[in-house]
């Protein structure tokens, strides 16, 4: 085991890039990358907002994350960011499917927390579980 950062603030959420040579992951609001062995670290994201909860595509070209209350995505190099959800309801936990066109995602537009699946567009979005208890985070299976 290695420890890659040594900030003061939280550094989490990370997942590694499909060459396994970067890391992208949270770093105290914003959403940043490094190389696999912890130097070179930048932020992709700067600003006011709370970035948190990165997910990287499966071919290592978009980020989803969630900022304030939606879910958004964006380039590697953190250009092109786009609001997927764009409601008042709590959104967050996005997660790819394995072939990149689908993210699922935790949301309270059920009244408690829910899985919701969209179109990596935004569009399309299903609800996919209802129960009275929260159900937060999800994965996919290959």
């Amino acid at each position: 085991m290695q420890q890659l950062t040594y900030n003061v603030v939280n550094d989490f959420w990370a997942n590694w890039f499909p060459d396994g040579r970067r890391i992208v992951y949270y770093a105290d609001g914003d959403i940043a990358v490094m190389n696999a062995d912890g130097t070179g670290s930048y932020d992709l994201t700067i600003g006011t907002e709370n970035d948190f909860g990165p997910a990287l595509s499966p071919d290592g070209q978009m980020i989803a994350f969630a900022r304030n209350r939606d879910i958004y995505i964006m380039n590697v190099d953190g250009s092109n960011i786009r609001n997927l959800t764009n409601n008042a309801l709590e959104n967050g936990s996005p997660m790819w499917s394995p072939d990149g066109n689908w993210l699922t995602f935790t949301t309270l537009r059920g009244g408690a927390y829910e899985i919701f699946s969209m179109n990596v567009d935004g569009s399309n979005v299903r609800r996919l579980t209802t129960h009275s208890a929260y159900d937060y985070g999800s994965d996919w299976r290959p």
